[in-house]
């Protein structure tokens, strides 16, 4: 499920459901599940729909104020009426929506009214465009900016009133952090700093003692957000939201939001996401741990939602008192760490913004750091969790070294590896640990054994992983092989006791490194093993295949029913990609209602095997008509033609895509061709794609493809040669050409 909310371009996306299944599996009714770094209603709902008690904490405020107004939204009449007010309250003379408007006050380019401009474009240091609308005249769009627009700049201080005040909220005189405090103000125009702190400063006064106070200030997060100079101007027509900054840099041309516009916009966001039924938050800590509440009762408090570190947390939680810890872990961005501090400090204070001040060091990532804190948080929360109690990690990653750094943060802390899934679409992880029992320290282990074990089950685990799949492997999914077997077999806790002067993380890295660059053969960014002996059918074949059996029961098949039924038949490291399962539907299937396929007339079995025994007898005949010695043949081929005793084409009947078995036929003097139906020229385009293996025998010109249909059109010719054999040739043949001439069209 996509994140929604003021923060939801930097959020981690939840899939639906994922939580649910290990709440399932690991808790019973009533238990506590622990969410530690928690941004998501999703994950606090499903906890509670399942009947379990939820504890949901974050260090970062931001994400806590975001959680608890999604979870008990307040009336959305009473939210109106505040925007009302809020809006009316005198300033200079006039209400704070029209002097908040009037810092982008210029002219209309048709009627010369006057209007609050949408946004400005800047460049170089000062606007050069203006976006608009006029209610006067109708007219709207994006013009060049008039010498009166660049002299309403001149009116706003650039460090009045409004900038001092922030700037002491953020880091108050004498802080360490004051001058980076100072840095992080700059991300603001000045007409937009004054505006939000205007904002901030009436919505403070105003709501003072009213739980309101929040729900505006998370709208006005959302507008700390929009009305950054990192914002660039989007494109024409889109419609997708601007991807998360990567730095803190303003890109070469930015827009500058009208501020009130950002945040009546921000209100209408949040109105159309239609708020679920509130969950009851409990008021402390006791809510959720006293003793008569461990039965599920209606109307008690399920969640209790709290800015928190894990440290603090595992403070007030007694021992044993969490069932399962469930999170998806912070991803590594110092760019958002940093903002966050500052909309912390900036929505409320230095004292909240405190716990995000270490992160302000990080300018970049920094994977050894990034473990030693997760292990750190980890280790805390380990006494709360019950004996055998598990961890669970679920995230995307868009770097391998989180996962590993993850992995041997958890180790570091405690808990033993159960299971490791990765699926390569979009690097989703799921990580599930278990509490491990305590173990005496131990000496260090000697370096030079430590590292000829680490290489021979890393090498074990990539040549197993890619022998059991049967086809290359990114390093990605390499490596979730090979750390599982890392894990599994105790190396990776050893590796963070060893005497290193490089860090555990880097360590068990280069190691890894150097194994499969001496130990595998690797193509366009793929690895693939030096001796392919003992390798399964390709994982895409055998998925193909389970797809075909699926729709020949004849009832309507569930996309996502299909999809689960594949994950329990090729688990953990076979799980295939849902690219797979999309191309093998389309190449069989027929949708028959949304999300719901059949197997085609044309695919049933008998006729498939019908009309390839009739293609043997055809190439039979078409064989003999070319003058060659044509013959049924033996093992993989189904036809061969000979000239004076020797084999010069072998053909091989298919129905299906099944192509691993052609990577075996090697120093084979003879052209091969596979026949195949129309319809599987795209699964077979598809297989060939993700498939260097294949593709490069297909390139080399080992095998050819001939479809089905154009080898029937040849015979149908009165007259044929030898040369027309060459016209038919291909997935795209030449008798495909729009400007072929050929009479069999």
């Amino acid at each position: 499920m996509e994140p929604w909310g003021p923060l939801a371009r930097y959020a981690e996306p939840v899939p639906a459901g994922v939580a649910s299944a290990y709440i399932e599996a690991y808790t019973e009714p009533g238990e506590i599940v622990l969410i530690p770094f928690c941004e998501s209603e999703t994950l606090v709902r499903e906890v509670v729909k399942a009947g379990r008690k939820v504890i949901a904490v974050n260090f970062n405020p931001l994400a806590i104020l975001t959680l608890r107004c999604q979870l008990d939204w307040p009336d959305q009449s009473r939210l109106d009426a505040a925007m009302i007010k809020l809006g009316n309250v005198p300033k200079h003379g006039m209400p704070l929506r029209e002097y908040i408007n009037g810092l982008y006050v210029t002219i209309c380019p048709r009627c010369r009214h006057p209007l609050a401009a949408d946004y400005f474009v800047w460049e170089g240091g000062k606007p050069v465009e203006k976006g608009y609308h006029c209610r006067s005249c109708g007219s709207e769009g994006i013009t060049t900016i008039q010498p009166a627009d660049l002299e309403a700049l001149e009116n706003i201080e650039k460090r009045g009133f409004h900038y001092w005040y922030i700037l002491d909220r953020l880091a108050p005189l004498g802080d360490e952090n004051r001058e980076r405090a100072q840095r992080l103000l700059e991300l603001y125009t000045p007409r937009n700093l004054h505006a939000l702190a205007m904002l901030l400063i009436e919505i403070e006064d105003l709501f003072a003692d009213s739980p309101l106070q929040k729900p505006l200030k998370l709208l006005l997060l959302r507008c700390l957000d929009s009305c950054s100079v990192l914002n660039p101007l989007p494109p024409a027509g889109a419609e997708q939201p601007a991807a998360r900054p990567k730095r803190l840099r303003p890109p070469r041309r930015f827009m500058e939001r009208n501020v009130w516009q950002a945040f009546e916009e921000a209100r209408e966001e949040m109105r159309a996401r239609s708020p679920l039924p509130a969950v009851r938050l409990a008021e402390d800590l006791g809510g959720i741990l006293a003793p008569d509440l461990l039965t599920w009762v209606e109307g008690e408090p399920k969640a209790w939602v709290k800015a928190l570190s894990m440290r603090r947390l595992a403070r007030e939680l007694r021992a044993g008192s969490v069932s399962l810890i469930f999170t998806i872990p912070p991803r590594p961005d110092p760019t958002f760490w940093a903002l966050s501090f500052l909309w912390s400090g900036w929505l409320f204070g230095s004292e909240a913004a405190a716990p995000l001040k270490p992160l302000l060091k990080q300018r970049r990532v920094d994977w050894d750091w990034y473990r030693e804190a997760m292990g750190s948080g980890f280790k805390a929360l380990r006494p709360t969790l019950k004996d055998e109690g598990h961890l669970v990690l679920a995230f995307s990653a868009e770097e391998p070294s989180q996962m590993e750094a993850l992995l041997l943060a958890a180790e570091g802390a405690g808990f033993k590896l159960e299971s490791l899934l990765h699926r390569a679409d979009d690097d989703q992880y799921r990580l599930s640990f278990v509490k491990a029992a305590e173990e005496r320290a131990s000496a260090p282990p000697n370096k030079e054994i430590l590292v000829k074990e680490i290489r021979t089950q890393a090498l074990a685990a990539a040549e197993d992983a890619l022998r059991r799949r049967g086809e290359p492997l990114t390093l990605p999914r390499l490596n979730s092989a090979i750390y599982q077997r890392l894990s599994q077999s105790g190396l990776l806790r050893l590796a963070l006791t060893v005497e290193e002067e490089l860090p555990p993380l880097e360590f068990i890295a280069q190691e890894v490194k150097a194994t499969l660059e001496e130990g595998l053969a690797r193509s366009e960014g793929l690895w693939w093993l030096k001796e392919p002996s003992g390798v399964f059918p390709s994982l895409a074949d055998r998925v193909e295949r389970a797809v075909y059996e699926a729709l020949r029961e004849g009832k309507p098949v569930s996309r996502d029913a299909l999809q689960e039924e594949l994950c329990v038949l090729f688990p953990g490291l076979l799980t295939p990609e849902e690219g797979v399962i999309d191309a093998c539907l389309a190449s069989y299937g027929l949708e028959v209602s949304p999300n719901h396929w059949v197997l085609r007339e044309e695919d049933q079995k008998e006729e498939r095997e019908r009309q390839r025994d009739e293609t043997i007898a055809q190439l039979l005949k078409l064989g003999a008509r070319l003058g060659y010695e044509a013959q049924p043949g033996g093992g993989d081929f189904h036809v061969l033609w000979s000239e004076e005793g020797e084999t010069t084409y072998a053909f091989v009947v298919l129905w299906m895509a099944t192509l691993s078995f052609i990577l075996g036929h090697r120093g084979e003097k003879f052209s091969h061709y596979l026949v195949i139906p129309e319809e599987r020229s795209s699964l077979v385009r598809f297989k060939l794609k993700r498939n260097p293996l294949l593709k490069a025998v297909m390139e080399r010109g080992d095998w050819q493809f001939v479809k089905r249909r154009h080898l029937v059109r040849l015979l149908r010719m009165e007259r044929v040669d030898r040369r027309d054999l060459k016209m038919i040739i291909g997935l795209k043949p030449i008798v495909e050409e729009p400007e072929a001439q050929m009479p069999l069209l």
